[in-house]
């Protein structure tokens, strides 16, 4: 055999070795490779399933948050919540209806001179000013006087209709302006009371610059304690004004021009019999701005885990 046919033969067999050794690490590179892309796209697609559930939970807090999103959607559901809240608004009409009624059955004080006597039926009133919304307000005191109309001895004295067309007309009929006005300038709406109202307003009121401009509060506690009590006195200091533009000067407005037109008494004398009731309902308004903190402070504390959820 010829020695270079030879060597020739081994150097056919080393490239051929070689070519093979080429393509199995060729092979393997592509096994790998083809290894990582599955591995990333599986990575890929777990976390493309996280953050679905992520989504999906943050979306259910989201309705959880706001109902009325989620009522929206659900057109059952926002009946079920339009029936409980109708249900909610009639049981509060009748339950002031008959908080007026117990009132007149409590008794009255007569004032020497002057035939409108002293009753609880003011500071009823003014509670109900403070913790209804307008259509309720309407709704409970025009029921009070259309029972009177009917023959239902619910006024003063247990009268009827009697008392519609007697000195005290005024003032009773003063009852649902008086009232509609006091709730007004406290802060009722249609939908929601002055109560309401201002227990949605006072966890964001005198934040930021306001605390450093009138000085309370040093620490963060204290800072908020202090906003908290600041922010009180300013609402019931509304309620108190409201309490008098309402139920004592459009009441008594409406009342003696009334019973001076029907009695032929000047107005400034009726005015000078009426002075009494100032303190009487004064005391009122007294006990109206406590029941209205205590029903705030319910209203707060109803509304509180919801808050700390978020």
């Amino acid at each position: 055999m010829n020695p270079s046919t030879h060597r020739g033969d081994r150097q056919n067999i080393r490239q051929g070795w070689q070519e093979e050794v080429r393509q199995q690490e060729a092979r393997r590179e592509e096994a790998r490779q083809e290894g990582a892309w599955q591995g990333n796209h599986q990575g890929d697609r777990q976390d493309a399933r996280q953050n679905n559930q992520q989504n999906a939970r943050w979306e259910s807090r989201e309705e959880a948050k706001t109902p009325a999103k989620a009522l929206e959607a659900e057109p059952g559901r926002q009946f079920t919540h339009a029936g409980k809240s109708f249900v909610v608004s009639v049981v509060k009409v009748l339950l002031a209806l008959l908080c007026l009624v117990l009132a007149t059955a409590a008794g009255r004080i007569q004032i020497p001179g002057n035939p409108v006597p002293i009753t609880l039926q003011t500071a009823v009133l003014m509670c109900m000013a403070l913790t209804l919304s307008l259509p309720q307000i309407t709704a409970a005191v025009a029921s009070y006087i259309a029972l009177g109309l009917a023959g239902f001895p619910v006024f003063s004295g247990f009268i009827s209709a009697a008392a519609l067309v007697g000195p005290t007309a005024g003032y009773i009929w003063g009852f649902l302006v008086a009232t509609l006005v006091t709730a007004v300038i406290a802060g009722a709406t249609r939908s929601r009371s002055a109560v309401d109202v201002a227990a949605a307003a006072s966890a964001r009121r005198f934040d930021g610059g306001l605390r450093d401009v009138i000085g309370i509060g040093s620490g963060r506690r204290g800072s908020r304690i202090s906003r908290q009590v600041f922010s009180r006195v300013l609402t019931l200091s509304r309620f108190a004004l409201a309490c008098f533009v309402g139920l004592m000067l459009t009441q008594y407005t409406m009342g003696i021009l009334m019973q001076a037109f029907l009695t032929h008494v000047s107005v400034s004398s009726l005015i000078m019999v009426s002075l009494p009731f100032l303190a009487a309902d004064s005391i009122k308004v007294v006990f109206a701005l406590i029941f209205s903190l205590t029903c705030m402070k319910f209203v707060e504390s109803t509304d509180a885990p919801s808050e700390k959820g978020e």
